[in-house]
């Protein structure tokens, strides 16, 4: 290669130093703190709460199903109900237990069926080889024109 060894070297540092500093500043973690307008005690967050209608639909028998969200805590055990969440895009967890549990790393799914007011079914499906135990967040609601 034809050069100055000392210049390659000063332009490899420089080339180094550049791709840190751009890595650093992609990946800092950012400030995630609430709007303003967020409700405040005052207001009550119990204003803000809501039920969702959902179905759960399991591949095979389980021994133990426990569906919530973050904010509420709420579980239940069957697989029709209604969850109470508090925010327009909650977070929803789910735990499933497969009854049979001698078949390790046997491919199941979960299909969640939301029927939020307003808007349109939503679906997801959780699968897991084994147990599920997974956290999902609701896609914020459509833009109104």
């Amino acid at each position: 290669m034809r050069g100055s060894p000392l210049l390659r070297t000063f332009l490899l540092l420089l080339v180094l130093i550049g791709t840190g500093l751009w890595i650093v500043r992609v990946t800092r973690a950012r400030d995630l703190t609430p709007p303003t307008s967020a409700p405040t005690e005052e207001t009550g967050s119990a204003t803000d709460a809501r039920t969702i209608p959902y179905r759960l639909t399991l591949s095979a028998p389980a021994e133990f199903v426990e569906i919530g969200t973050l904010d509420s805590a709420a579980t239940s055990s069957a697989l029709r109900g209604e969850l109470e969440v508090s925010s327009d895009a909650p977070v929803l967890t789910l735990i499933v237990r497969w009854r049979d549990a001698a078949e390790t790393n046997v491919h199941r799914f979960a299909r969640l069926t939301l029927e939020i007011p307003g808007r349109d079914t939503i679906e997801h499906v959780f699968d897991a080889a084994g147990d599920i135990d997974d956290v999902w967040e609701l896609p914020p609601p459509d833009s109104e024109p």
